[in-house]
């Protein structure tokens, strides 16, 4: 009996123990929630803005130098207000959220729209009705410039957000559409359509019904290019099976290269043909994207038969918008972007590259001192050339003391240590305007343009203004007659930069960028540029380079171009 009365004692009295605890546990949290304080910052940062708080309560913030934006400003006033909806009104239109946890302030990131959709790998294969793999199937993602072709198995692989549309396009057989859900198989069958072979296309500098071209032809329309980009070559990336598009280099304005079913030639090239209604045009065609109306490109040899020998490499035919029998409209287009760097290469940084310099140079000596007995040490300077402690004329020393002081065998703390990379590149923004009048009745038709763009480098002060002007007007004269009037104008101005292949071999900018030295600075103390200290190095520079941020500046390197057809 006593036994169980003891049992009977402790199960209540832990049952008390643990009631308190849940009862202190909630009372703290709720205080910690509820704790209000008085605040009245102005025009201060994020970071002293969290200090602020940090004074006047217990609360501790914990963040990511990287998921916060330092130089934002806050200004914000308030008496007896709880820590909690400070922060609720702060951080949400700055792209921030926060957690709490008894004490302590988790601050993070919100993830953008972009991010937050889950990626996932889809694959599959595309098939005719009779079961038959059908392979150079061009598959894309809606509204993106995410795309693949089939395989010769008819199967393909593509990685793509979890509810987007899937589009898979074969000449002769009928788009199908699919949403993409959980289901990471896919098998695609696709039908015949028989309207789309009579359908008539440009061929040459006539017409014939797509049934009866024997070669290899793909056509694309306005609408189903995502024109979004600062060019309409751009907007081709993984619309059309066989055809590789590909920006050689970030030159603003810089055009794309076309390849037609890859390298045809080593010798004489890959570029295709291209024509313009009708007219032969160079690799780089300025037209305004809402110009554009249909793209066809003929990808076999076939096209030779067409256009000669030109047309070896593939043919690209761009089709501009006309008029039509309606009344007169107006269109206005504008567009905004931001080009920002995918990825930096990683460097090192001042002291790193200070350590590294000084353990190849003891390395070098390392067998000398031991031959003569002199014990190593990895932390001091040896200098065991003659030459370099000769004094006077050509034999002085050189070496500016950026790493080491040869007269105490220390290394030097440096004074700079900048990134060369971060010092060139910034976010590049483009604008782009288009306006189209149109219109006319069953006797004339017409259709004038006009559109600029400008457009700036992620190299400052690199950027490309161009103006184009397009009139295309249709007339009947008789029954039998019609008549067809073409003209375009385009100026180009560009501010181009020293780059590796255009102007030098050796002082191009990103060249400079990625072996400067990160204990040079960018400017003297006076403001001016820090020019000629690593060439004055002479044969002990690593490499040779001059500060890039000058070289982009003070090489003014402007080039114009008019275009006009008709």
């Amino acid at each position: 009996m006593k036994i169980n009365q003891y049992r009977t004692s402790t199960t209540r009295l832990m049952r008390l123990l643990l009631l308190a605890a849940l009862i202190c546990g909630f009372h703290s949290g709720a205080f910690a929630q509820n704790e209000k304080i008085s605040l009245n910052v102005k025009d201060v940062n994020i970071r002293k803005f969290f200090d602020k708080i940090e004074e006047q309560s217990e609360y501790r913030f914990t963040y990511r130098d990287k998921s916060i934006d330092n130089e934002q400003r806050i200004t914000y006033s308030t008496s007896g207000e709880a820590v909690e909806s400070i922060l609720q009104k702060i951080l949400s239109p700055l792209g921030l959220q926060f957690q709490i946890s008894k004490k302590d302030i988790l601050i993070t990131r919100k993830a953008t729209a972009a991010e937050s959709q889950v990626i996932k790998r889809f694959a599959g294969t595309v098939a005719d009705n009779k079961g038959e793999s059908i392979p150079g199937a061009s598959i894309s993602i809606k509204g993106t410039t995410i795309g693949v072709t089939s395989d010769i198995d008819g199967k393909f692989a593509i990685d793509a957000p979890v509810g987007s549309i899937l589009i898979a396009s074969y000449v002769g057989y009928a788009a199908r559409e699919l949403k993409l859900s959980e289901n990471a198989n896919l098998q695609i069958t696709m039908q015949d359509d028989q309207t789309q072979l009579s359908e008539v296309v440009v061929v040459g500098y006539g017409t014939m019904r797509k049934s009866d071209v024997t070669g290899s032809l793909a056509n694309i329309k306005a609408s189903e290019l995502a024109l979004t980009t600062p060019t309409f070559g751009q907007a081709l990336v993984g619309k059309i099976a066989g055809v590789q598009v590909s920006m050689p280099n970030g030159t603003p304005g810089a055009g794309v290269k076309i390849r037609v079913r890859g390298v045809g030639s080593l010798s004489a090239g890959s570029t295709p043909l291209y024509v313009v209604d009708g007219y032969p045009a160079s690799e780089d065609v300025y037209i305004n994207s809402e110009d554009v109306e249909s793209i066809d490109v003929l990808k076999d040899a076939a096209s030779a038969a067409i256009y000669g020998s030109r047309g070896a490499n593939g043919v690209v035919l761009i089709t501009t918008k006309r008029g039509a029998s309606n009344k007169t409209r107006i269109d206005y287009d504008y567009q905004y972007g931001v080009a920002q760097l995918e990825r930096k290469i990683k460097m090192m940084n001042a002291w790193q590259f200070r350590d590294l310099v000084i353990d190849a140079r003891n390395n070098t000596y390392r067998d000398q001192l031991e031959a003569k007995g002199i014990t190593w040490d990895p932390s001091f300077v040896y200098d065991d050339n003659a030459a370099r402690r000769a004094k006077g004329g050509n034999n002085q020393t050189v070496i500016d003391p950026i790493f080491f002081d040869f007269t105490t065998g220390k290394p030097v703390e440096p004074e700079h240590n900048t990134d060369w990379q971060d010092a060139i590149y910034n976010n590049a923004a483009f604008h782009r305007h288009n306006v189209a009048i149109s219109g006319g009745g069953e006797i004339l038709k017409y259709r004038i343009s006009a559109g600029y763009l400008d457009q700036d480098g992620i190299i400052s002060p690199s950027s490309h203004k161009r103006i184009n002007l397009r009139a295309n007007v249709d007339a009947q004269v008789t029954k039998r007659l019609k008549a067809n009037f073409n003209y375009s104008f385009s100026d180009v101005k560009e501010r181009l930069i020293p780059d590796e292949g255009r102007f030098t071999a050796t002082d191009g900018v990103i060249q400079s960028a990625l072996v400067s030295y990160p204990q040079f600075p960018v400017y003297n103390p006076d403001g001016t540029y820090s020019v000629g200290k690593q060439i004055a190095m002479q044969a002990d520079a690593y490499a040779q380079a001059e500060n890039p941020v000058a070289l982009a500046h003070e090489i003014d390197i402007n080039q114009t171009e008019s275009r006009m057809n008709f």
